[in-house]
């Protein structure tokens, strides 16, 4: 299992692009949470309100994800990182395998 996160300016953003990845089996579930970003953006110090995205899949639907992320993000730089779940509970694993298989 692994969960790839992204983020983006608003809560309409990040639920759209949440609708699309579980309409493609892109995903079991995702998450979003207000978070505050400071970043340096083409020379300027910027701090924005985002909203994170974590997506819950399994590592075989992670390129298929990551471009559909690419293909909705408003960013001209979007954020795209995974990480591996460890540790996940063996139901809670195959409920995540069933709901993005193919």
């Amino acid at each position: 299992m692994i969960g790839v996160q992204t983020t983006v300016a608003t809560e309409a953003q990040a639920r759209a692009m949440a609708r699309a990845a579980l309409a493609q089996n892109l995903c079991a579930c995702a998450q979003l949470e207000r978070i505050d970003s400071l970043y340096r953006w083409k020379g300027d110090l910027c701090e924005d309100n985002e909203i994170r995205l974590l997506f819950k899949t399994v590592e075989t639907r992670r390129p298929a994800l990551e471009a559909l992320i690419r293909a909705h993000h408003p960013y001209e730089l979007p954020a795209i990182w995974s990480v591996r779940l460890d540790n996940v509970s063996p139901p809670y694993a195959d409920w995540i395998a069933a709901q993005t298989a193919d």
